[in-house]
């Protein structure tokens, strides 16, 4: 696993609701960046295990939606002010869930739903030893 991740603002326009900006981000991903695996929230923010190269000027991109019009976008990728995300922490929290997943007695698993519960429901991910006492 990196040390270290960047993180990125996303401006893509002209605004139309979220579920249309995926799409257009991996066209830009793809066309753009040169295939740089990226991490984009859907909204505003773009996460890279690689330095991107962001340039001073929106990027414009085409998308054929499922009726097959085309949506012309602009991306504009800019660096954020705390460009580095330090990943070291997600390596013990990563080990903690582990070790409570694999946790065979009642009370610790029910410690660790309190601890990671909430989270792993955000993350829609379905673990009945964690969820079923939150």
């Amino acid at each position: 696993m990196p040390a270290v991740a960047y993180h990125y603002d996303v401006k893509i326009t002209p605004e139309r609701p979220k579920k249309f900006y995926r799409q257009a981000f991996e066209q830009y991903r793809v066309e753009h960046l040169g295939g740089a695996i990226a991490a984009f929230d859907g909204r505003a923010s773009c996460y890279s295990v690689v330095k991107l190269k962001c340039s001073s000027q929106g990027q414009e991109v085409k998308v054929t939606d499922r009726h097959g019009r085309t949506l012309n976008y602009t991306l504009e990728l800019k660096e954020t002010e705390d460009l580095e995300v330090d990943l070291n922490s997600l390596r013990s929290f990563g080990f903690l869930f582990v070790s409570c997943l694999l946790a065979s007695s009642f009370y610790s698993r029910m410690f660790c739903s309190f601890l990671f519960g909430r989270v792993i429901m955000n993350m829609n991910v379905e673990c009945p030893y964690l969820c079923r006492f939150v």
